[in-house]
């Protein structure tokens, strides 16, 4: 059954005004949890530093600047010397650094609610037959999963790797394998284990000896990193060259 081309207009002209319910309700929801918490001596603190201090020509991995951004702010909770995560983590939240922290606190959590609820669609989008039956269930996990009450209570940026994974599957599932897998690399903003993956990796393969890092502070792959590598290698196996073993 053809749907008349009024009928259509009408449902655009909904959109507008829905999505501007659905943001203000997401940020009338941040700014309560917000005020609820110490958003200052939060995870979300990190992140807004580092793209504070990349627009003020700052650099976060001068531990020397980062420790004195902790105390211009009154930040008691000091987890870590320097910025950990890669830089272009930073850039991503240069735009909320020009903000006050509370600013960006309140705008990163609404767009994690946005970000969660986009994800929540897109997922929806990739079953098949009624997506209806599946919609409930999705958005009570969602709502009910600690990690996510951890994403919008600290500031964390789960949301946003969600995101990335449902957009990456939707793509898949409609068959665009190429622009899907040009959304994976993102998935490395937050990691801090890229290099010791891949040098342990190397030393399985057999194209280097060790793979030991030396550059100070540098990450190493715990027993449990090291069980899941080895549980990813097997499955790839298959795909490897067989010319490289792969050693344990």
């Amino acid at each position: 059954m053809k749907i008349p081309s009024t009928l259509k207009k009408r449902g655009l002209l909904w959109i507008i005004p829905g999505l501007l319910v659905l943001g203000l309700a997401c940020f009338a929801v941040a700014v309560k949890i917000v005020n609820s918490i110490d958003y200052r001596n939060n995870d979300f603190f990190t992140f807004w530093l580092a793209g504070h201090m990349v627009t003020q020509g700052g650099d976060p991995y001068a531990p020397a600047q980062w420790l004195a951004g902790h105390h211009a702010y009154g930040v008691t909770w000091i987890p870590n010397q320097a910025y950990v995560y890669p830089l272009p983590l930073s850039l991503l939240f240069a735009p909320l650094g020009w903000l006050s922290l509370r600013q960006a606190f309140i705008v990163w959590v609404a767009l994690s609610i946005l970000m969660i609820l986009a994800a929540l669609m897109l997922l929806l989008k990739t079953q098949t037959g009624s997506a209806g039956y599946a919609a409930i269930p999705l958005l009570a996990g969602m709502a009910l999963f600690r990690p996510t009450i951890l994403t919008l209570f600290h500031g964390q940026i789960s949301a946003w790797l969600l995101l990335v994974l449902a957009v990456t599957a939707y793509l898949w599932e409609k068959g665009q394998w190429e622009w899907g897998s040009l959304l994976l690399p993102l998935l490395m903003f937050e990691t801090g284990y890229g290099t010791a993956v891949y040098k342990e990796v190397l030393r399985r393969r057999g194209v280097i000896e060790c793979a030991i890092i030396r550059q100070t502070g540098g990450r190493i792959l715990d027993r449990y990193a090291m069980a899941d590598l080895t549980a990813i290698l097997d499955d790839l196996a298959p795909l490897m060259n067989p010319a490289w073993p792969a050693k344990a």
